[in-house]
């Protein structure tokens, strides 16, 4: 967390300084002062490590879904990090072409499976936020009755960062379809509150906010997130050299 307003209203600091601990490899623990800053005045700088073989995407690509061909491992990765698409209800005409078309991706999707023999398809969800739940609707009928692969071909990776719809995406694959739920337990909720695109706009500043209406309720009296069937959390060691744990489990014991 390094928002001060959130550590401020959560009493994690009472002025505009933090101490923040820090483990090195050597597993020494360093203290470190941090003074709250303006957004505008940070300077953001990206860790030198070795990229994955699976972390990135083809140019011309959007990142909010794309698919990798893994041909060596004859698996087919689909990175699913929004459940958007230029035609959703909130947002703007001016704005769509910012957008993919989810619809037409999706079909490709399909395609891509059903041409080809893969023998596994990974859908990497620990990126993906949420979105627009008829889209999880569409996947979850498609993927059940109109690929040629069957449940147990089909790997999910989950983490903290998988919320809201992205959090009902892998209950779903996992408890309709019989999917295997990989990585860690989700960071949103199986049952959740969520909204499609409704706004209200404050009477005096005009902000539009949007808010959730409607609570939906997969698992009764449950307070949780998705629990992974194997839990993998990502070692820093092999993250810097470009290992990503979760894949390596798909290719070297899922798939024996």
């Amino acid at each position: 967390m390094q928002i001060y307003e959130y550590l401020k209203f959560l009493q994690i600091v009472d002025g505009t300084k933090a101490e923040y601990v820090f483990e090195n490899d050597n597993k020494e623990k360093i203290k470190i002062n941090v003074n709250a800053i303006k957004n505008k005045e940070v300077n953001y700088v990206n860790l030198d490590k070795t990229q994955s073989k699976i972390s990135t995407k083809f140019e011309g690509k959007y990142d909010f879904y794309w698919t990798k061909q893994m041909k060596e491992d004859n698996v087919l990765y689909f990175k699913y990090n929004k459940c958007l698409t230029n035609q959703g209800a909130n947002i703007d005409k001016q704005d769509s072409a910012n957008y993919p078309d989810y619809y037409d991706f999706h079909n490709n999707l399909l395609e891509e499976i059903n041409n080809n023999n893969y023998e596994k398809l990974v859908i990497d969800l620990r990126q993906n936020r949420g979105g627009a739940f008829k889209l999880v609707d569409l996947l979850i009928h498609d993927l059940k009755y109109k690929i040629n692969l069957n449940s147990e071909d089909i790997v999910v990776i989950t983490g903290k960062e998988t919320l809201s719809a992205g959090a009902i995406l892998a209950w779903r694959l996992q408890n309709e379809l019989g999917a295997t739920i990989i990585g860690e337990e989700t960071g949103g909720n199986v049952n959740i509150f969520g909204t499609e695109g409704e706004f209200i706009t404050l009477p005096n500043s005009k902000i539009k906010v949007k808010h959730p209406y409607s609570f939906r309720e997969l698992k009764e009296g449950y307070n949780g997130g998705v629990k992974p069937d194997v839990q993998i959390k990502q070692t820093y060691k092999n993250y810097i050299y470009g290992i990503d744990d979760c894949y390596e489990y798909v290719i070297n014991v899922l798939k024996k």
